[in-house]
């Protein structure tokens, strides 16, 4: 029988890479009605629909198969189901009590039914759990902090230095890095503006600010910046180094008017970071759909960065497309991250 249902699941899983999903739902009934009590014929059927219901609703009949309710469990809690989620598990847990994937996706389920009660059982288990698996409990997490205020907007993006021997001796060549680029850079503004004043004081203050934002006091190197558009208003590295400095403070509207100067001082080509920005700015607008489209539109330019997958994933969970934004979060958790599920985990905690 075994054999018999391996021959039917490839046959369903050839008709499904040929497009033909009808085909392949019609072979995996035939099996079914010809007496094929394997339960990878019930979740082949479940993941080709979409629905895992049939699973869920009878999973004792599944007790001796704890892999098939693990992965309907999945697909409850992408649908939001938790309490259909729990029930799976626990049935699973009787044929497998020591299973990883069963005790994190038990915890996941119980973040998602209980809410922040559940979060001292469920901590351990979610932070040590694969992405995919982490990408659950994120939304768990998002939907909560959403519930409890509508006006979050996620994590911002951020670094995590190192800690220890090691980290220390990265501070201080980074430290030294700074001031070379301070040094580098007066030098060749002496060469390149020798003969432009205006541009000259520009520069000079362009680089006392990145200067001091190496240093994170981006206070005082917002103002260097500003001062500087005062003597050349279409300075571009002025005008990137304030977007970013309004975006990370919530202020769209100055973020908006310095990238409008940007993009007047750079017209022809703009880069992505451009189409970001405008992005990051009606996202902090809570215009989901439109800062969607333009990160879409971008995506293929930051392949390696974690927070825009993450911010997409905040786009579609703001649309009502769990699944998508579970997708998302899975590419985002993929990513070399600095903590970000902890972070989120620490507000919805708090």
């Amino acid at each position: 029988m075994a054999f018999i249902s391996a021959l039917t699941l490839r046959a369903a899983a050839r008709a499904r890479r040929a497009g033909n999903v009808k085909k392949a739902l019609a072979v995996l009934d035939g099996a079914v009605a010809a007496g094929g009590r394997d339960p990878r014929l019930s979740l082949a059927r479940a993941r080709l629909t979409g629905d895992f219901s049939p699973i869920l609703n009878d999973p004792g009949s599944f007790a001796h198969a704890p892999g098939v309710l693990i992965v309907a469990a999945r697909g409850a809690l992408r649908a939001g189901d938790a309490s259909a989620a729990c029930r799976a598990l626990d049935a699973a847990r009787a044929a497998a009590p020591r299973n990883t994937a069963l005790d994190t996706l038990s915890a996941l389920a119980l973040v998602s039914r209980d809410g922040v009660g559940a979060l001292a059982v469920a901590r351990t288990a979610v932070l040590d759990a694969t992405p995919g698996a982490q990408s659950l409990a994120l939304l768990a997490v998002e939907e909560a902090l959403i519930a409890k205020d509508p006006a979050d907007r996620g994590a911002k993006l951020r670094d995590e230095p190192l800690g220890g021997a090691i980290g220390a001796a990265l501070g201080l060549l980074d430290d030294a890095a700074v001031w070379l680029g301070w040094a580098i850079g007066h030098l060749l503004n002496l060469i390149v503006n020798f003969g432009d004043a205006n541009k000259r004081a520009a520069y000079r203050l362009v680089t006392e600010g990145d200067r001091l934002s190496g240093f994170f006091r981006d206070d005082e190197a917002a103002e260097k910046f500003r001062k500087a558009l005062r003597h050349d208003p279409h300075n571009p590295e002025a005008l990137e180094s304030l977007i970013t400095y309004s975006l990370t403070r919530g202020e769209t509207d100055a973020a908006e008017a310095h990238l409008a100067a940007l993009e007047k001082a750079t017209e022809g080509n703009p880069p992505p970071s451009h189409a970001r920005w405008r992005g990051d700015i009606l996202f902090l607008r809570g215009q989901w759909r439109e800062a969607l489209e333009h990160y879409v539109s971008v995506e293929p330019a930051f392949k390696l960065d974690y927070h825009l997958p993450y911010r997409m994933g905040l786009c579609r969970l703001r649309l009502g497309e769990r699944a998508a934004a579970v997708e998302l979060f899975e590419r985002a958790m993929c990513h070399a991250h600095p903590g970000l599920l902890e972070e989120r985990l620490g507000r919805f905690s708090a």
